[in-house]
């Protein structure tokens, strides 16, 4: 057989080898000694020219990689397949490459999108179709570690910008991230690196599969591949992709057929369809890795072979599919580098814009991986309205640029709210704040429920500033500061503080009258209108001491305030002041807080104000209690809002700005707040309230809550619960309620003005201080502030109160000046007058009016406005009815906040007047044998109104045995048993059949007080101290207080576990929990504990109890039933 030199090939096999000599340029298969570009190096093809290849070597070993590539030609017509051998001539198609050489600095962009947001492969084509522009290669990124999976791009900062520009185009909604180069961040020389590139198998023009969706995703899978990396490993997919400048689609259409335009290979007539697919859309020159990186080498190859098998979704079984690549010509080393520059020493394989975006495109919402960063925050450049203020709230982070935002001076006069859970920055929001107004020599008011803001503060005021802070510290027991609220000096002043302590004070109690609203503000007006003033003691001395009030009377000037309390308090009923002087005593029984408000020289809150003081209110709750901490507090609210607006006399230009920071500002509120919100601007004062929720808004005030939201100028957001979310993100153009809910710690979303202008915030922390240097300060601090505004407890204490503020009435010198008794006169005149004026009401009801005297009778608790809408009254004929009622003392009208959501609510009760009128009625007659059923449908209407669902005689399951009324509402089931004759034994049964049918309560209703005492102690004999404490004996008056507010059991339950129920018993209870264990009011139980009746102990200043303590007094108590039922 003659040798390979003396055979030649035939005119069709050179024109086959010719074909894949230039062909074999599109794969993506050569290795170079240098950098190349992507692009191959472009020849045309033309069909004559032939060339005979070099020998083949057949002493060739074959690795497992190369194998695998070269398995590609099999069964093909292939230059290392031929058998026949050509006259040497030159290569006709040799490979020329272009050298690539850039040293510029890579940048790099991370994107991310939300899990909702919307990405098609229309919008992926024509982003990469504008990136055809870029001069140097970019890459597509999708990088893996064991915390999260990120995806991005890496460009060359001369084409940074345009891939930028084109990504915020197409995918406006996406947060784009930019850093100088994450994969070099992460990557680690010395773990086993393994890194695969591919190429296509079959004739470049052959095309891969397509998506014309991305549902699924073709991503998902690479993001799986990721999803369980262990720590310290990376897994990457890197497509580096750049455009193909030259002609080869008509090059690629004459290879594949002959000189008269029929199908060159006659084997794949195919090939020109297929062909003319890949021609369609512009060409990019693509190399395809993925990479691997773990401290073990077999890991490293599992990570690159999980990536690599995601790939297979490309293949197309009729046309193309991505093989794997040898390694044995690339060096390792060198292969490394290449891919932290993003560069290549192989050609790129010549894919098509269809094909290319397959792989290259953000991923869909179909990609559900956990660790994909898909919650990175969405950002929005600040207006101008935020530059270049002298206040700065913090920075704005946008697109990579950070801006210094801040506000201005006129900005600030219309107020800031700012909202957020707790530990998401505001305090340390607020903290930055002060510092800057106290430095730049603002006039400063801090009011702090917690303390631990004004201690911070402390540590940052300036020594020029010294002199100018005024701290309140009602926990500073031994140098207290006086602060007297009873004290004005205007009409205007007066007003204001009537209106807002009565408020105060309402806000305070369960339940309000009418009747506390007259006796409490004409009080507070007998102190504003005196000549001598007084304090909250003295006015709990003008309430208590009939001769000091007498004698009071004398000094005050208005004839009106005279007259109702010499005339008018006398006709009413009962003792109206006692509401009040419960109220008044919690607020005055406290040492620190009574050494405080006694003190009839206090603060002068007007030259704070005018003289740009740093006024600091720690009002501690944790030391001075939680009730009295937000009462002073109100109190000071009201106060400032007196001198503001005492301001009116002031020119303009005269009034000083003063900034009041307010935290949890909820508690707060007074009814001078709306006001404040809406018209302090022009007054100069400027209000920073800042709170946590929505909700702690709409219990106190519905009116400030809407002004809240309404009326400041600046909002800022931090991190918000679901509910606030959704309600806040209307006021934001940019940004929706996920983005307020996804936010981190120190991050916030800020609207300026309006809608428009909003940005989001970065809010820095501020500079360290030593603790050294901070208790130096704050100890100099205080010590200054109490030589200036502070007496010491000692002299408050050993000083008499009568000498600290009125004297007593032995020693007031009544003034009987003839005008003041001629006023007294006129305005008694004046009110007989009306009083004649007015029509006499007959002795007999209307019937209308004894109708609506019953029906309250038999709905007690039920709401005015439903009582109005079940008897289909108007509002006026209502209104008109209650009045002649409440005139002729049958009715008695309460305030409440067991309304919706806490709101505050009015309430009639049947006086003792009225149930005897009621009972003379014959509109009652003959129902006395029917009050079982009565009962019944009263307290099933009325637990429906407090949300129940309520049942008259439910079924006990799987017995025939029912209870009177069920209730469910949540998880808590309540039997209401009615006792009218029954024998207390008989009612005991009837509640041990309730308690073994599972009810979490069950209350005995009686409408015979006398009756109670029996049946408690009966049933005393017959259930257990954990049973007892599940019953209730309540007047059917008493059940709306139990169905507002379930009272917490004191002992768990048998449903609760063993460790819970040993947690509870070893904890202290306050006077709340103390008080529903035992089953009293808080008002009996400290009545106990001053006869020292129940066990309890001291904490610091608090008084506690033990659980244990508890039962084993109850169980004392019980072996005395006999002799006397305490409870």
């Amino acid at each position: 057989m003659s040798g390979p030199e003396d055979q030649y090939l035939s005119l069709a096999e050179q024109l086959t080898l010719n074909f894949y000599l230039w062909e074999r340029r599109g794969r993506g298969w050569q290795v170079w000694d240098w950098p190349v570009e992507l692009e191959p190096p472009f020849q045309p093809f033309y069909h004559q020219q032939v060339y005979q290849p070099p020998p083949v070597d057949d002493a060739r070993k074959p690795t497992f990689l190369s194998s695998l590539t070269e398995g590609l030609f099999k069964g093909s017509t292939s230059y290392s397949q031929t058998q026949e051998i050509i006259p040497r001539e030159e290569d006709p198609y040799p490979l020329l490459p272009v050298p690539f050489a850039d040293p510029s600095p890579l940048t790099h962009v991370t994107i991310s999108l939300s899990p909702q947001s919307k990405v098609t492969l229309d919008q992926a084509e024509h982003f990469l179709l504008n990136l055809r522009y870029c001069s140097q290669p970019v890459a597509f990124e999708l990088f893996g570690t064991h915390e999260a999976i990120s995806l991005g791009f890496t460009s060359r900062n001369t084409d940074f910008h345009q891939v930028r520009q084109q990504l915020q185009a197409y995918f406006p909604e996406a947060v784009l991230s930019q850093e100088h180069d994450l994969l070099r961040s992460k990557w680690d020389d010395e773990k086993q690196t393994v890194i695969i590139d591919f190429g296509l198998s079959n004739e470049f023009m052959r095309p891969l599969r397509t998506f014309r969706n991305v549902d699924p995703d073709p991503l998902i899978g690479m993001a799986g591949a990721l999803e369980d990396l262990e720590e310290e490993e990376v897994g990457m997919l890197q497509v580096l992709f750049q455009t193909a400048r030259n002609p080869w689609q008509e090059s690629i259409l004459r290879s594949v057929t002959d000189l008269e335009g029929r199908p060159f290979f006659l084997d794949a007539p195919d090939m020109i369809h297929l062909a003319k697919e890949k021609v369609q859309t512009p060409f990019f020159g693509v190399v395809i890795r993925v990479v691997g990186q773990s401290q073990k080498s077999h890991r490293a190859w599992e990570i690159a072979k999980a990536l690599g098998s995601c790939l297979s979704q490309l293949a197309n079984s009729q046309s193309n599919e991505l093989i794997p690549l040898t390694n044995d010509e690339y060096d390792d080393v060198l292969h490394q580098e290449d891919v932290l520059s993003r560069q290549s020493r192989r050609f790129g394989m010549l894919l098509n814009n269809e094909e290319l975006v397959s792989l290259v495109h953000l991923p869909s919402v179909s990609v559900q991986s956990k660790k994909l960063l898909r919650q990175a925050k969405k950002t929005k450049a600040a207006p101008k309205i935020a530059l270049g203020h002298e206040l700065t709230m913090g920075e704005n982070l946008h697109q990579g640029k950070t801006v210094t935002v801040g506000l201005g001076t006129e900005q600030r006069l219309r107020h800031t709210y700012v909202v957020g859970a707790t530990g998401t920055g505001k305090s340390t929001l607020l903290l930055n704040l002060v510092i800057q107004d106290i430095t730049n020599g603002q006039g400063v008011g801090v009011l702090d429920p917690h303390g631990d803001l004004i201690d911070k503060i402390l540590g940052f005021i300036p020594e020029e500033r010294y002199k100018d802070v005024v701290l309140l510290d009602p926990a500073d027991a031994e140098y207290p500061i006086g602060l007297n609220i009873l004290s004005s000096h205007s009409e205007i002043e007066k007003n204001v503080l009537s209106s807002d302590l009565v408020a105060v004070f309402r806000r305070l109690s369960t339940s309000w009258g009418d009747q506390m609203t007259s006796v409490l503000g004409n009080a507070i007006l007998a102190f504003l209108e005196s000549e001598q003033g007084g304090t909250l003691v003295d006015l709990r001395r003008f309430l208590v001491e009939p001769d000091f009030r007498n004698a009071f009377l004398s000094t005050v000037k208005d004839p009106e305030v005279v007259y109702y309390w010499k005339k008018e308090f006398p006709l009413l009923a009962g003792k109206p002041q006692a509401s009040v002087l419960t109220r008044l005593d919690t607020f005055l029984r406290p040492k620190l807080i009574r050494n405080l408000v006694m003190q009839k020289k206090g603060l002068n809150f007007e030259e704070i104000l005018n003289t740009k003081k740093i006024f600091l209110a720690k009002l501690a709750q944790g030391l001075i209690g939680e009730e009295n901490a937000y009462l002073l507090g109100t109190l000071i609210v009201s106060k400032l809002h007196q001198i503001v607006m005492s301001r009116q006399a002031k020119t303009e230009t005269e009034r000083e700005n003063f900034y009041l920071y307010i935290d949890e500002f909820q508690n707060f509120i007074t009814p001078s707040m709306a006001a404040i919100l809406s018209g302090a601007r022009k007054y100069h004062l400027g209000l920073i309230l800042a709170h946590q929720e929505l909700r702690q808004l709409w219990n106190r005030d519905t009116e400030v809550a809407n002004s809240v939201i309404s009326n400041p100028y600046t909002r800022i957001c931090f991190r918000l619960g679901d509910f606030d979310a959704k309600k806040l993100a209307e006021g934001f153009s940019s940004f929706g309620a996920e983005d307020l809910q996804n936010l981190g710690i120190g991050e916030a979303l800020v609207r300026v003005e309006r809608a428009e202008f909003d940005f989001n915030l970065s809010v820095p922390l501020p500079s360290e201080i030593t603790p050294e240097a901070l208790k130096e300060k704050q100890e100099k601090l205080i010590a200054l502030s109490r030589s200036r505004y502070s007496r010491p407890k000692k002299e408050i204490e050993t000083t008499p109160t009568q000498k600290q503020t009125t004297p007593m009435p032995s020693l007031i010198e009544p003034k009987k000046s003839e005008p003041h008794e001629k006023a007294l006169k006129e305005a008694e005149s004046k009110r007989v007058r009306r009083q004649e004026a007015e029509p006499v009401l007959d002795e007999k009801l209307p019937a209308d009016a004894e109708l609506l005297l019953e029906f309250i009778s038999q709905h007690p608790g039920m709401f005015v406005t439903q009582v109005y809408k079940e008897l289909r009254l108007s509002g006026y004929k209502g209104d008109r009815l209650k009045e002649q009622l409440i005139k002729r003392d049958l009715l008695v009208q309460e305030e409440t906040r067991e309304g919706k959501g806490g709101r505050l609510a009015k309430v009639l009760t049947l006086t003792g007047q009225g149930q005897e009128i009621l009972k003379k009625s014959s509109l009652l007659k003959g129902k006395g044998g029917d009050l079982h059923t009565h009962l019944q449908t009263m307290l099933k209407e009325q637990a429906e109104l407090y949300g129940w669902k309520a049942r008259i005689e439910e079924r006990i399951s799987r017995s025939l045995e029912s209870v009177d009324v069920g209730l469910k509402r949540d998880d808590v089931r309540v039997a209401i048993e009615i006792s009218s004759t029954s024998k207390a034994g008989q009612e005991v049964q009837n509640i041990r059949k309730c308690l073994d049918a599972g009810y979490d309560y069950v209350i005995c209703v009686c409408a015979d007080e006398k009756r109670i005492p029996l049946l408690k102690k009966e049933s005393r004999k017959n259930f257990t101290l954990r049973e007892w404490e599940r019953l209730r004996f309540l007047l059917p008056s008493q059940v709306k207080e139990f169905l507002y507010r379930p009272p917490i059991l004191g002992m768990d339950s048998e449903k609760r576990v063993v460790s819970e129920e040993i947690s509870q018993q070893k904890q202290l209870l306050d006077t709340t929990k103390a008080s529903q264990f035992l089953g009293i009011s808080k008002n009996t139980l400290y009545e106990w504990i001053v006869q020292k009746k129940v066990p309890h102990v001291k904490v610091g200043r608090l008084v506690k109890f033990r659980r244990e303590d508890l039962e084993e007094w109850l169980k004392q108590r019980t072996k005395e039933e006999e002799k006397k039922d305490f409870l």
